[in-house]
C-alpha cells in the first residue's frame, strides 16, 4: 500500500468516531468477542466458533486519549478496506451507508483537472439518474410496463424512501447513489435488491455482444424492453459540454467476502461517450426509438426489439381463424389459432394469433370446445395492433378428439377478394 493510501486511511482515522466502525461491524454480523468500557473492543469475523482457537481478532480502540489510538484504529480500517476489497472512500461509504447497494456515475471531462460540474449538468445528471432507477423500478414490479404513467405505490415508496444521494467522491465528478437494504425479514429487500440487479442487467444488455441474442434465454430477452428504455434515459448526457464519457459503476452490498452465504459480489462498470448515447444518424433517421445509446453492436439488438419479444406461456384457444388470402403463399398454411393469455387482473388479457398446419386446426378445435389450456412458445410481433406469434402451439396440455364438433365455434373466415393493390 502506497504511502497515499496511508495518508487516507490517517485521514479518515482522524474524522470518523470509533462507534461507527463498531455499528458497521455489527450490522456485518461480526461476532464481539471482549469489550472494555471506554477502552476497546475486539472483534471477530461472522462465523466465530468460541471453541476452535487459534482465530485471528480485531481491535477497535475507543479511547482517543491513548497515544497509540489512531495506528490502532488506522491498523483494523486497512484490514476491512483489505477484506472488503475497496480504498479508504470505499470503506467510508460502506460504514456510512450500511446495508446497501450503490451506484457510482462519474462524469470524465476532457479537461482532467475539472473537480466540479456546472449546475445544470448536475442537475441533468441527477434527473437521468432517479430516471434508470424509475424504470428499473417499474420493470422490477412488472416486467411488462409500459414506463410510462405515474409509478404506483410501490416504487414510489422505493424511489422515495430507499435511494439516497452521497457526498461526491475523489475522481474527476462522481456521484454516488445508494438503495437500501433493510435487515433479513423485510419483504421489500427483495425487491431494492431486483432493482439493483435488472438495472445492471439492462446496462449489460445495452453494452453487451447481442450476435447471439436469438439464442439466449427468454429472461435475457425480455430485457431488451429494459434496455431500451435505459438507452432512451440517458440520451440528455449528450449534450453535455466538454464531457469525454459517461461511467456508471454498480456494486451490490457484500456482507463478508470470506462468509460462506454471503451473497455474490455484483462490481460492474460501463462507459458511454456522447457519440455513442447520440447513436449513428442513420439508426436516428428509421428508428422510431432514436436518440437512444448506442453501439455498433446494440444496432441489430435495437431493430429485433423494436420487431419481436420472445414469449412463453398458456391460455385459451378463443378462436381458429382462415386467411384464404395467406393460405399457400411463402409456405403459410392461413389457419391461425387465436390464444389468450390472461394477466393479474380477470378483466385485462392478451390475445395472440399463432400460425398452425391444418392438422393442429382441427386440435385447436377441440381445445377450444373443451376449454383446454395450450402453451403458446415463440416470438410476438405486434403491428397494427395485431399480435402474431411465430413459433408454435402445444396441445399436448389437452386431449385432442376432431370428431363432435361443435356448431358454435368462432371460425373467422376472411374473404378471398382481395382490394386493389393488395
Amino acid at each position: 500500500m502506497s504511502e497515499r493510501d496511508i495518508g487516507d486511511f490517517h485521514s479518515l482515522a482522524s474524522t470518523l468516531p470509533p462507534h461507527r466502525v463498531s455499528d458497521f461491524l455489527a450490522l456485518q454480523s461480526w461476532v464481539l468477542v471482549e469489550k472494555r468500557e471506554g477502552l476497546y473492543e475486539r472483534w471477530a469475523p461472522p462465523g466465530f466458533d468460541p471453541d476452535s482457537y487459534p482465530q485471528t481478532l480485531y481491535l477497535l480502540p475507543l479511547n482517543n486519549g491513548y497515544a497509540d489510538y489512531e495506528r490502532r484504529l488506522v491498523e483494523i480500517l486497512v484490514e476491512l478496506s483489505r477484506i472488503y476489497e475497496c480504498d479508504a472512500d470505499g470503506l467510508l461509504q460502506r460504514i456510512q451507508h450500511g446495508r446497501s447497494d450503490s451506484l457510482l456515475v462519474r462524469l470524465i471531462h476532457h479537461d482532467s483537472n475539472s473537480e466540479s460540474v456546472g449546475l445544470a449538468e448536475a442537475k441533468d445528471t441527477l434527473s437521468v439518474v432517479h430516471r434508470l432507477f424509475d424504470l428499473s423500478a417499474r420493470y422490477t414490479y412488472d416486467s411488462n410496463s409500459s414506463f410510462k404513467g405515474r409509478p404506483n405505490r410501490v416504487v414510489a415508496s422505493y424511489l422515495k424512501d430507499r435511494v439516497a444521494l452521497g457526498h461526491t467522491l475523489r475522481g474527476s465528478f462522481i456521484f454516488p447513489f445508494y438503495s437500501l437494504l433493510h435487515a433479513r425479514g423485510d419483504s421489500s429487500q427483495g425487491f431494492a435488491r431486483g432493482v439493483f440487479d435488472n438495472l445492471a442487467k439492462g446496462l449489460q444488455w445495452i453494452k453487451g455482444d447481442i450476435s447471439d441474442l436469438v439464442e439466449r434465454e427468454a429472461e435475457t430477452l425480455d430485457l431488451s424492453r429494459l434496455g431500451l428504455a435505459l438507452a432512451a434515459a440517458l440520451k440528455p448526457i449528450a449534450k453535455f459540454p466538454d464531457l469525454a464519457s459517461f461511467d456508471i459503476s454498480i456494486r451490490r452490498y457484500q456482507v463478508f467476502v470470506g462468509r460462506a452465504d454471503s451473497p455474490v459480489a455484483l462490481g460492474l462498470a460501463f462507459s458511454f461517450t456522447p457519440d455513442e448515447i447520440r447513436g449513428p444518424r442513420s439508426l436516428r433517421r428509421s428508428s422510431p426509438i432514436s436518440g437512444n445509446v448506442e453501439s455498433p453492436r446494440l444496432t441489430q439488438a435495437m431493430q429485433m426489439a423494436s420487431e419481436s419479444r420472445s414469449i412463453d406461456f398458456t391460455g385459451l384457444v378463443v378462436a381458429v381463424t382462415l386467411d384464404e388470402r395467406v393460405a399457400g403463399k411463402n409456405g403459410g398454411s392461413g389457419y391461425s389459432a387465436v390464444v389468450r393469455r390472461v394477466g393479474g387482473d380477470e378483466d385485462s388479457h392478451e390475445d395472440f394469433y399463432v400460425e398452425i398446419s391444418e392438422d393442429d386446426y382441427w386440435r385447436a378445435i377441440e381445445a377450444n370446445r373443451q376449454r383446454d389450456e395450450v402453451r403458446v412458445v415463440g416470438f410476438v410481433d405486434r403491428r397494427r395492433g395485431v399480435r402474431r406469434v411465430r413459433g408454435e402451439i402445444d396441445f399436448s396440455l389437452s386431449s385432442p378428439r376432431g370428431d363432435d364438433l361443435p356448431l358454435d365455434l368462432p371460425i373467422r373466415l376472411r374473404s378471398t377478394r382481395s382490394r386493389e393493390g393488395e
